[in-house]
């Protein structure tokens, strides 16, 4: 985005490069004042997604096309289950069928949607059609936590012995799914698929029971990788470069979002969120979403504040915005970003602790044009 610089900076930008001075000049003349910076204008307005005012509502993941899926409170209080549900691009949600204590995890380009309820996944075809996801071999539930444009889907496993291992559902013909554990080798003993790219590369975690987990990579081509040491499982998102969102220590011992190209062990640029910030989201063009600290009247912070962050750009870090027009407050949590860079998550009301389903719509362009990366052809 570019900016008008003033004149004086122009006017002070030898001063800065130590450039020579003039002989003649007194030594002791005072430097010219800097003119302060315009401030960068707002890279986001927020949508406050359609569900009743009364109860609990949380956005979990957006498509490309702009669909988002989440849930909604089916009582004021919260105690009931909550509803599966889809908003469409205009806002509007649509309950999704059988859907009541459903957990949507996320949407395909296609509109596929996957969630959880009562230890078995589900895949839904339309709001109105969906299919249960076939136990793996072994397994006594399971987690689906991500789908592509293939329909393939990703998640976890919980043996008899307790193990979590990850697992992978291939869509075949009819529409049904079958299932399969990923391969794990020697030394690791457990593990879970987070996400899946568009290529069908999956990223995920494996354990060896020391205590400290490893960002894993299960390529398409049925290479698998290391990535890195990882604090915990948060993250853990791949996009169609290749590129790992983990949270991992930095020099200093702090644990922050980074972003590793799987294949190269690359770390640059670095994420840019500020310390003590938990990252969820990442797109193709670079841009991270998650939460960063808030603090405390009476001392002390807590990662509580939307916030986004393009890589490699001038632009630093920013709160993603709220208004008391919404009847919330700038506390919450961003969930997702899809290749456009909108992202999606929610908002804590006024007075009550329930949250309301947000959508932040970038001003402008898009971060990333899909045309070039994605041109695939549905089944």
């Amino acid at each position: 985005m570019s900016r008008t610089v003033p004149l004086a900076l122009t006017a002070a930008a030898c001063v800065l490069a130590a450039c020579a001075p003039d002989r003649h000049a007194p030594t002791s003349a005072a430097p010219p004042a800097l003119a302060p910076l315009p401030p960068l204008p707002p890279e986001y307005h927020r949508d406050v997604l359609g569900s009743p005012d009364t109860v609990h509502s949380v956005a979990v993941a957006i498509n490309a096309s702009g669909a988002i899926v989440g849930t909604i409170g089916t009582s004021q209080l919260g105690f009931s289950p909550p509803m599966g549900v889809m908003w469409d691009a205009s806002g509007l949600p649509v309950a999704l069928g059988n859907g009541l204590g459903l957990a949507p995890t996320d949407i395909s380009d296609y509109g596929l949607i996957t969630g959880n309820r009562a230890g078995r996944s589900w895949v839904y075809l339309t709001p109105t059609k969906w299919v249960q996801l076939p136990l793996p071999s072994g397994a006594t539930t399971t987690i689906a936590a991500a789908i592509n444009w293939q329909g393939t889907i990703v998640g976890e496993m919980t043996n008899r012995k307790g193990t979590q291992l990850p697992v992978r559902w291939m869509q075949v013909r009819g529409g049904r799914w079958s299932a399969v554990a990923l391969p794990l080798a020697a030394p690791w003993i457990a593990g879970g698929a987070v996400d899946i790219n568009a290529l069908g590369d999956i990223s995920g975690w494996v354990s060896d029971g020391s205590g400290i987990d490893r960002a894993w990579v299960w390529y398409a081509d049925g290479q698998q990788q290391e990535v890195h040491k990882i604090a915990s499982h948060a993250g853990l998102r791949i996009n169609n470069k290749q590129e790992v969102l983990l949270h991992t220590w930095n020099a200093h011992g702090v644990v922050e979002p980074t972003v590793v190209h799987a294949p190269s062990g690359d770390q640059s640029p670095k994420v840019g969120l500020p310390v003590g910030s938990v990252a969820s989201g990442l797109n193709d063009a670079g841009r991270v979403v998650g939460i960063a600290p808030v603090s405390l009247s009476f001392g002390g912070a807590f990662p509580d504040a939307p916030v986004t962050v393009l890589r490699g750009s001038a632009r630093p870090a920013e709160d993603l915005p709220s208004s008391p027009a919404a009847n919330v407050v700038p506390r919450g949590t961003a969930s997702d970003v899809n290749i456009c860079g909108t992202a999606v998550g929610s908002l804590t009301r006024f007075g009550v602790g329930f949250r309301r389903a947000i959508r932040w719509e970038r001003i402008g362009d898009c971060d990333f044009d899909p045309a070039p990366v994605l041109r695939v052809v549905p089944r």
